[in-house]
């Protein structure tokens, strides 16, 4: 079983299977269970697995998790029985996109298991505590599009029996996907085992109602409303004192003075958002923050009620909320391109669209997602549009210049309509005369910068066209591989939005592959890797040589990569994984359908394919029996799935050349997925090939992973 790096020495190892799943990393951990990242050992799914185990009650022996004594038993499996109770409500209940979603329940190694959808991003937490760093401390706007979700979401779990137990801001995450909050960490294991945990507190400070720290009280919805309440007083507090982050005080400190008579420690919104957020708001957070519970917001739907009647003037840009420079423009931007539904006089719905409108210019601000459309029309001439930047309303020495019944009173934005074919015999005189003419005139800078990037674009396909072979060329290395010409060209990578079986991280853009390339005709095959490394590492090795090796890691394909250029080092060319957009656009093959063909002619998969007892599964085949695209890959979909040189990350959201992925992992390089691309033959009945396999289709996978239906093939560079 492979090494693990936890943090936390009593959690499984990275490779222990539950279940259908697999552990890939430990996510965190805290005094009453570890979550970790997992695979699904038969689908292209990454989950979350929380595991119950209070360290004061129970330790692990081996794989085991049992009470530290006798007397602790009782305590551990009631602890237990409402850990099973809360999974039991969370599955049963009306899922919601801002709650995360919980898949399953299990029993095993004498504890249990809640299997979790799995989302990426920034807590809440993260990002208040870098806008305050950059002087962007969060507006009323903010407050609205991060809570209107999440207390969607949150009444929805109360309506199920639920309590969260634990709000605070390193439990909403922004999902990086699509910018959306979403409330995580339910503790109903932490609450069970209050009374026994005294060094590890089932809930944290400062935003804990007082009869979560007392035994007094009842637990209620309202509970969570206290909770909810110190979210946003840290967000209306945080524009404060931006070098030192404020925080809730302590309910038991708070009670203390009120009691004695003295003042309430700790200042009310009101107070700390004075003239920066609408008064009604701030009494509002206020109420949410009272000590006596009938005195709160008594659930999620009242207080979205109360929010609701202040939001209207915070969107209509009231002058009682003064926002930031930077966000008001990402407001701008975003009503600019808005497809929202006109306002409606309700103040609820109104409030709704409008918590939205602030999420997106949220996220915008914070870099986490950025929506920008992009016109994929590549048969457009130069004429059907202005350089990007360039406007209507122009400015020159007299003055501003209006547009004129479609023309312009400037030479350089009426000039430029002679630079309309790019393929035009004399277009690079022209487009030279252009920027010469016109390169020393200020308001011409953005419509010469366009003829400068036309030049470049020119000499580039004048350079490929010098160079060019036919698409499908071969050629044949000292070992016997074989490989095919992929030529130089554009296309949208991804998937359209209408394409069945999309996935959210499939948005489409532009792609330019700028060199043509070598890739190889087939996977990598065992014969083949047996020659340059000594062994064979497949789980199929019967298969035979012409099979596709299985089984090898990303590491491990980069030492055989290294000891092949090695062998090969008197060629001058040397080898490589290809690229995500090499990889999808050598597939595609100059198609934009969900697959380069019919999918029982093109690929083997589980439709298709045998179970061999013997080896128990779907065993592969030889490569090169099913039929090839049109630049001549075979097998690019079906038999072994095939890992490439990237990181997993987002797709950009404009056009991009010759596309590497993210720089670096954004993690430790052990935990951080490389892009997956292809399928195979033991993946995915089939009713549900349509998900899977597709040109467009990604995943990721540990780079240290060996699975039994992974492999590669190669491209080669001068």
């Amino acid at each position: 079983m492979p090494s693990a790096d936890h943090g936390r020495r009593d959690a499984l190892p990275v490779g222990t299977v539950l279940r259908e799943f697999t552990i890939q990393a430990v996510l965190g951990h805290g005094g009453f269970g570890i979550v970790y990242r997992a695979g699904h050992n038969e689908l292209e799914l990454t989950v979350a697995i929380k595991e119950y185990l209070p360290v004061e009650l129970a330790v692990r022996e081996g794989a085991t998790v049992q009470p530290r004594t006798g007397t602790e038993r009782k305590d551990f499996e009631e602890g237990l029985r409402r850990f099973r109770d809360e999974a039991q409500a969370l599955i049963d209940f009306d899922s919601h996109p801002s709650v995360v979603s919980c898949r399953e329940f299990f029993r095993a190694h004498g504890t249990a298991y809640l299997v979790m959808g799995y989302e990426e991003g920034q807590s809440l937490a993260e990002v208040l505590a870098r806008r305050e760093a950059e002087g962007r401390p969060f507006a009323a706007a903010d407050l609205l599009g991060v809570m209107q979700p999440v207390l969607e979401g949150l009444d929805r779990v109360h309506a199920a029996g639920v309590l969260h137990r634990d709000i605070k801001p390193s439990n909403i995450l922004i999902r990086r996907r699509d910018g959306r909050p979403v409330l995580i960490d339910f503790g109903a294991a932490k609450q069970a085992t209050a009374r026994f945990s005294k060094s590890q507190a089932p809930y944290t400070e400062g935003y804990a109602a007082l009869e979560q720290v007392a035994d007094a009280g009842k637990l209620g919805p309202w509970t969570d409303m206290y909770g909810v309440g110190a979210v946003m007083w840290r967000m209306v507090a945080g524009g404060k004192r931006p070098w030192e982050p404020p925080h809730p005080v302590r309910v038991e400190q708070r009670s203390h003075a009120v009691v004695g008579g003295t003042k309430d420690p700790m200042p009310s919104a009101s107070e700390l958002g004075k003239g920066r957020f609408p008064s009604q708001m701030l009494e509002v957070i206020d109420r949410c923050l009272r000590l006596r519970e009938g005195e709160r917001m008594q659930g999620s739907r009242e207080l979205l009620e109360a929010l609701g009647e202040v939001s209207e003037p915070i969107l209509a840009g009231s002058p009682e909320v003064a926002r930031p420079p930077d966000e008001r423009n990402a407001g701008q931007r975003q009503e600019a391109g808005s497809h929202a539904a006109p306002a409606s006089a309700a103040p609820r719905a109104s409030w709704r669209r409008g918590g939205w409108i602030a999420l997106a210019s949220l996220a915008f601000g914070l870099g986490l997602v950025v929506a920008t459309w992009w016109d994929s029309d590549s048969e457009r001439t130069v004429r059907d549009q202005a350089p990007a930047g360039a406007t209507d309303v122009v400015g020159d020495e007299s003055g501003v210049l209006e547009r004129s019944q479609g023309s312009f009173a400037q030479p350089w934005i009426r000039d430029w309509d002679a630079l309309d074919d790019i393929n035009a015999p004399d277009f690079d005189l022209m487009a030279q005369a252009y920027i010469e003419r016109y390169k020393q005139v200020p308001g011409a800078s953005v419509w010469v910068a366009q003829a400068e990037g036309l030049l470049s674009k020119l000499r580039d396909l004048d350079a490929a066209r010098a160079t060019q072979r036919e698409a499908g060329e071969s050629w044949m290395n000292s070992l016997g591989m074989e490989f095919v010409w992929i030529p130089a060209g554009s296309f949208l990578m991804g998937s359209p939005e209408d394409e069945e079986g999309r996935w959210d991280d499939e948005r489409q853009h532009e792609v330019r592959i700028s060199q043509g390339y070598w890739m190889k005709k087939h996977e990598v095959t065992q014969g083949e890797w047996e020659a340059v490394m000594g062994t064979n590492p497949s789980y199929f090795p019967n298969c035979g040589p012409r099979c596709p090796v299985d089984s090898v890691s990303w590491d491990d394909t980069q030492e055989f990569i290294r000891r092949l250029n090695s062998r090969e080092s008197g060629s001058g060319y040397a080898y490589r994984l290809p690229t995500e957009a090499e990889w999808e656009y050598g597939a595609r093959a100059g198609t934009t359908g969900a697959r380069y063909g019919e999918l029982d002619a093109i690929a083997w998969h589980q439709g298709n394919s045998a179970w061999h007892e013997g080896d128990m599964g779907y065993r592969t085949h030889p490569v090169g029996q099913k039929r090839a695209n049109a630049w001549g890959l075979y097998d690019m979909l079906g038999n072994v799935s095939e890992w490439t040189g990237d990181w997993l990350g987002e797709y950009p959201s404009g056009p991009v050349t010759d596309p590497e992925g993210p720089e670096s992992s954004p993690y430790r390089a052990d935990l951080t997925p490389r892009v997956v691309r292809g399928n195979n033959c033991s993946e995915i009945p089939r009713a549900f090939h349509f998900l899977y396999f597709r040109s467009a289709k990604r995943f990721g996978i540990s780079p240290g992973a060996r699975l039994s239906y992974l492999g590669f093939r190669l491209v080669r560079t001068e």
